[in-house]
């Protein structure tokens, strides 16, 4: 069942390859998901996006250097958690460094993952999120 007042949206991921990097402009994609779940909303100013490897991470919202850095393993060996990830660090985003992991945030990554076509299963403690080796560290 779908949430009042909740609408799944067409999206449309730009895959060109950059040729620096042979993946994705990462900046691209994270900007044209913003742009769906925001429309009348300018992208942050001065806020970047880049495919960083994290031990513990599938993305990370780094508020000291404004940027959102997204694993390239999600392009290769996990592509079915791009959209969650992605919709979980633009939440970071959205909600700023003083919001941490609760209700708040995952009543509105819920929402958002939802607008993109993706459903979280629900367990005792709240929603499933994938992470990377077993960690929490999002």
């Amino acid at each position: 069942p779908r949430p009042a007042g909740q609408a799944q949206v067409s999206l449309r991921i730009p895959l060109e390859v950059c040729t620096d990097t042979g993946l994705p402009s990462c900046q691209l994609l994270v900007r044209a998901i913003h742009n769906v779940l925001w429309p009348l909303e300018a992208w942050g100013r001065g806020w970047t996006c880049h495919w960083v490897e994290h031990d513990d991470a599938w993305g990370y919202c780094d508020f000291d250097r404004l940027r959102i850095e997204l694993a390239p393993d999600l392009l290769t060996d996990r592509m079915d958690i791009l959209i969650p990830t992605v919709a979980h660090e633009l939440t970071h985003y959205r909600l700023g460094p003083e919001v941490p992991h609760g209700k708040s945030f995952n009543a509105l990554e819920s929402k958002l993952a939802f607008r993109l076509g993706v459903v979280y299963k629900q367990s005792a403690t709240g929603k499933t999120a994938p992470t990377k080796g077993g960690s929490k560290h999002e």
